[in-house]
């Protein structure tokens, strides 16, 4: 990762627009910059430093993947600190897994959480997911293997605007 730059106001109107607003058209880039008064090779290269920088992640759209038919599910692993690289590699096998990341996280009396692996798989059917989470159990160093459903969705709109602050 390069080192830090220093955002501004354009670089600030292009994270804005990226997650708001992204044009669905054939040159978005084009399109992005004619709204904010760049050319579209400009876009292009602040989209990618942005990205050389840590500040995009990716970028990509959200769907519905249950109207779509498709079924979803949140799991949490419990896998041996010494096999967390090994069972993620394993996971990203299957294009059912859209993402999978380790979480050190800490709650109750100091007491570690014991899932440090959670993924989430997006399959065609509720028999598939069950058939990836009977191969996760069987992967060498999972311990435990927790699905987390969805019970009720509430859906909010998470837009961080860099322009303020």
């Amino acid at each position: 990762m390069a080192a830090a730059m220093t955002l501004d106001r354009t670089d600030k109107a292009v994270l804005l627009r990226l997650q708001v607003g992204f044009p669905l058209h054939s040159r978005p880039f084009r399109m992005l910059g004619d709204a904010l008064g760049v050319p579209e090779q400009e876009i292009m290269q602040r989209v990618q430093r942005l990205k050389d920088e840590g500040y995009i992640r990716t970028i990509r759209a959200t769907f519905d993947v249950e109207r779509m038919g498709a079924v979803s599910t949140l799991v949490a692993a419990c896998v041996e600190p010494d096999r967390i690289e090994q069972v993620a590699a394993a996971l990203n096998e299957h294009p059912e897994i859209t993402h999978n990341y380790e979480r050190r996280q800490v709650y109750g009396q100091g007491m570690p959480c014991p899932y440090n692996l959670w993924f989430t798989i997006i399959a065609d059917s509720r028999a598939r997911i069950d058939e990836l989470l009977e191969q996760t159990r069987g992967l060498e160093g999972v311990k435990e293997v927790l699905e987390v459903p969805t019970l009720r969705r509430f859906k909010i709109a998470a837009v961080f605007d860099a322009r303020r602050g």
